[in-house]
């Protein structure tokens, strides 16, 4: 109730009372009393402290969200940033949300020197520029002025501020402000002519022929627009859509245009492409071998729809067209040709199966059946094959080429048989001949064998041919009987005597086989006897075989023990046989058992070795019973026969490899690329290396048929690397020589070397990048020949700067004398003017003489250049030594600074990558002409500074 009836302390009248009373009060108890007081107190620094003991920032938000005027709400914001710095973003929001709208230039001082700097920033692009230029004039912190100087744009603002600035590094940003404006006006200025340009010149790329190239101008024009700023785009919008809807048009018409001419194109080669396909099909059906067409016709008939197509799209050129109907007309041709043998392949097909099979046989009824059946069957197919006609340039089909080489073996074996038949006769003639001849010398042995023989091989005669044989017998037969009769009675006593001789051998001690060969004589002899006559003495013969039995009985002493030998090895052989027939039940390369496992090579060159002992050892056993032989030898040849085939079939499968890997080699010379082909080469080596065993002298054969076309191989590789070391060697020379040569220009002087110009450029133009150099020196020449290029690129420079500077010395030379004239002139003194015209006309100087001269010669008012003109000079001069940042004389210090603040305000310092040396030098001597004459030693220390600043920027 007290407490009602008495005023807080922290209410009290007297701002003394209230302040120690607010001092007092503890912020977590009366943290709300102390709200009040800040906002609500009349007294600024009472509200200040209270304020100050404010440590939480929600309740600040809360008053901040209420206060109604800046000054309130400033000193919150101050607080609240100082309890959090990072509240200040959110603040400056807030500050251009409530007050943006009602900001003048008291309030914007108040908050930008009272408050927060980083408060204010934000707001800057939204403030006016009137604003802003306040804040650069009123501002306390530098930071902020320099902010709010960068948002201002208006050059009359800005060139405002620098005058009322005072501030050394204010007025120093200010002008950089003012020339970013300038250089941002003459930006947008640049960009607005730029968007014109890009308006006319699509109008006119509209209105011209159109091409390839004219899309390419208007893309660029397109992409040239889309890089400018919006707001140039937006004051050109109507002019650039206008021209650009033209060029779309345009592009349109020439878009369709080429693919006309693209469809046209394709067309062409598509036929082409048929036509290609077309003569592929000619080709092979003309060349090769076929079993039929179907897959020929096939193709050609779709290849004719296709032309068909293609026809009826565009209009072909005739040339194709007449390729084409030359390549359907012979097509068509073979097939009506084919399309013959379809209708004849039936009954041809009949009567071949008809073909006689003539292994002749030699039965001579059948053979005379066999021959006449063939002749008939060879008349008739020969018939049919003339009804065929088929042409000789086309291959026939492979159908008939294998009937014609059956028929062409029948017509071979009849022929040979009757060759052969003919041959016989003629030698059974000649025998006839000797046979004669025989019995004439009275030789019965002879004339009994050769007539033997006769009638043997006229028995194996065809019937038709033995005719002659017979009739040349005839005449013959009685001769040799009366021979065969005279000779039995002179044969007796020879006889006799044979048997006298076979009776000693039995008396005589004679080794074995020296008997056995004496008694085979005397048989072999007996046998002669004989032999002519058939009915020989009984009698003689009993006692010639009576002595010869009882002359062999130490023979056949000798023959047994031999008989023991041959059984002996007759069981070795037996057991050679055993012992193979054991290894081929046991061995995986020979039997069917362990099919699925490997077989190595040298599994196979074992077996190899193996087979080769067996027959040599088998050879070895020798003699054997000549009743065994036949028998153990097929059993032999049986067994061999097992290891022989499997072997040999490993053997001829490793050579048949060596051969695909022949022809592959012998493919490697159609191999353009040499690097691919050796390496080709050795992957066959290496699968060369990885073959089995075969056959020694194949494999010796095949071997050097491989190595020889490696050898090829290698040798274009060898061939390639010295053709390449030596373009290795002629590009090193080559590099050497231009390098010597440009050096060489480099050396030359002045005006020399400006004339060389097309020589180096020549020189340098003969070495390609992509040319191949050693590599070892390659880094050093290519080096060497670049800085020969940099040293006469610099040299060229450097001549052309001393050839330049002569002229504008030859021309300043010029200037004093016509100076010197003008001067004379008006002292009325003669002067040589044509003279001096003639000698302007001769010197090697540009076009500034012309003008030099014209000056002589022009009327007007003649007098000295006045001191308003000297001093505009001596300006120009002082502007370049500024504007090319030269030094200037120590005397003119004080004028060539305060020349730069002059240009420095009218934004024309830094501008020295837009001024061009030669461009200013003409533009002075165009000045320095007009003015003339001038006091003749003050024109020579005009053309001194001149000659020293010309010296430095050219």
């Amino acid at each position: 109730m007290f407490s009602k009836l008495f005023t807080p302390k922290w209410q009290h009248q007297d701002h003394q009372v209230r302040q120690a009373a607010v001092n007092a009060l503890n912020v977590k108890e009366h943290e709300s009393i102390l709200l009040q007081v800040a906002v609500e107190d009349d007294c600024a620094p009472i509200r200040k402290l209270a304020l100050s003991k404010i440590d939480r920032l929600q309740p600040l938000k809360n008053l901040l969200e209420k206060a109604d005027t800046v000054e309130q709400w400033l000193t919150l914001a101050n607080r609240a940033i100082e309890i959090d710095p990072g509240y200040c973003e959110s603040l400056s929001m807030r500050l251009q949300r409530q007050f943006i709208e009602s900001l003048d230039e008291v309030k914007l001082l108040l908050i930008a020197n009272t408050g927060n700097p980083d408060l204010i920033k934000p707001i800057l692009p939204n403030l006016a520029e009137g604003l802003l230029v306040t804040l650069v004039s009123g501002a306390k912190s530098f930071e902020l002025k320099l902010a709010a100087l960068e948002y201002i744009q208006e050059l009359p603002r800005l060139q405002e501020l620098a005058k009322l600035s005072s501030h050394k590094q204010v007025i120093k940003q200010i002008k950089a402000q003012i020339n970013r404006v300038k250089s941002v006006k003459e930006k947008q200025q640049q960009e607005m002519e730029l968007a014109q340009s890009i308006c006319s010149q699509l109008e006119k790329l509209a209105s011209s022929h159109w091409d390839s190239q004219s899309n390419a101008k208007y893309h660029l024009l397109e992409a040239r627009w889309n890089s400018l700023s919006p707001k140039t785009q937006e004051s050109l919008q109507l002019c650039f859509s206008q021209s650009l809807s033209a060029c779309q048009k345009c592009e349109k018409k020439n878009r369709e245009r080429i693919e006309k001419e693209l469809l046209a194109q394709e067309a062409s080669v598509n036929a082409r492409e048929v036509i290609h396909q077309l003569h592929n099909i000619f080709e092979e059906m003309k060349t090769e071998t076929l079993a039929n067409i179907d897959s020929q016709i096939e193709a050609f008939q779709l290849l004719k729809k296709t032309w068909l197509q293609l026809s009826l799209q565009v209009e072909l050129d005739a040339e194709l067209k007449g390729q084409f109907g030359s390549l359907e007309h012979d097509i068509e041709r073979i097939i009506s040709v084919w399309n013959q043998f379809d209708d004849n392949v039936e009954q041809m097909k009949q009567h071949f199966a008809l073909i006689p099979q003539i292994a002749i046989e030699k039965d001579s009824e059948l053979a005379d059946e066999l021959i006449e059946f063939a002749s008939n069957w060879l008349k008739k197919w020969n018939l049919l094959i003339h009804d065929l006609a088929w042409p000789d340039e086309i291959p026939m089909p492979e159908q008939l080429n294998l009937w014609l080489n059956e028929v062409k073996k029948l017509e071979n074996e009849v022929d040979e048989y009757l060759s052969e038949e003919l041959k016989k006769i003629n030698h059974l003639k000649h025998k006839i001949n000797q046979l004669k001849n025989q019995i004439k010398r009275k030789n019965l042995i002879a004339a009994n064998k050769i007539f033997n023989y006769v009638n043997y091989e006229k028995a194996h005669l065809t019937k038709t041919l033995n005719s002659p044989i017979d009739k040349m017998l005839e005449g013959v037969i009685p001769l040799l009987d009366e021979l065969r009769d005279w000779h039995a009675f002179a044969t007796q006593p020879k006889k006799q005597a044979l048997c006298d001789a076979m009776k000693s051998l039995t008396r005589n001690d004679v080794e074995p086989l020296e008997l056995a060969e004496k008694i085979h004589q005397l048989q072999e002899e007996w046998h002669e006897l004989t032999s002519s006559d058939s009915n020989a003495d009984s009698i003689l013969w009993d006692e010639f075989k009576e002595a010869a039995d009882k002359a062999y009985e130490p023979c056949h002493k000798y023959y047994l023990e031999q008989d023991k030998v041959r059984a002996d090895n007759l069981r070795k052989r037996q057991s050679v046989c055993l012992l193979i027939e054991k290894f081929i039940k046991e061995s995986s390369l020979i039997s069917q058992k362990n099919v699925e496992q490997e077989k190595s090579d040298k599994d196979w060159r074992e077996l190899d070795k193996k087979y080769s002992q067996w027959i040599v050892e088998w050879k070895s056993y020798q003699p054997i019973p000549v009743n065994e032989q036949k028998r153990i030898q097929k059993r032999f040849n049986q067994l061999i026969e097992r290891i022989k085939i499997p072997l040999n079939n490993y053997k001829q499968g490793n050579l048949e490899a060596r051969e695909r890997l022949v022809k592959k080699a012998q493919s490697l010379n159609e191999v353009e690329e040499v690097s691919q082909a050796v390496d080709a080469a050795k992957n066959l080596q290496n699968q060369w290396k990885a073959l089995g065993m075969t056959f020694y002298r194949a494999d010796k054969k095949q071997w050097q048929l491989f190595r020889n076309e490696l050898d090829k191989v290698f040798a274009r590789r060898d061939l390639a690397k010295k053709q390449f070391l030596s373009q290795l060697d002629e590009n090193r020379q080559l590099i050497s020589e231009l390098t010597k040569k440009i050096e060489q220009l480099a050396e030359l002087s002045a005006p020399e070397i400006l004339a060389a110009r097309g020589e180096f450029d020549r020189l340098s133009a003969q070495w390609q990048t992509n040319l191949k150099l050693p590599r070892k020196e390659e880094k050093a020449l290519i080096n060497a020949f670049d800085s020969a290029r940099k040293h006469f690129s610099r040299s060229c420079q450097l001549a052309k700067r001393q050839v330049e500077q002569q002229k504008i010395v030859n021309f300043i030379d010029l200037l004093l004398a016509a100076n010197q004239i003008k001067l004379s002139d008006l002292a009325g003194e003669a002067q040589d003017i044509d003279g001096f015209l003639l000698q302007i006309e001769g010197d090697d100087t540009d076009y500034l003489c012309e003008e030099l001269g014209a000056s002589l010669v022009e009327s007007g008012e003649k007098r000295v250049a006045s001191s308003e003109f000297v001093e505009d000079v001596q300006t120009r001069l002082l502007d370049a030594e500024i504007l090319f940042e030269l030094t200037s004389s120590p005397e003119i210090k004080a004028k060539r600074m305060a020349r730069q603040l002059a240009l420095l305000e009218k934004g024309n310092i830094g501008l020295k990558a837009t001024v061009k040396p030669k461009k200013w030098n003409d533009d002075f001597a165009k000045f320095l002409i007009s003015g003339l004459p001038v006091d003749q030693n003050t024109l020579i220390a005009i053309c001194k500074r001149w000659q020293k600043i010309i010296a430095e920027i050219i």
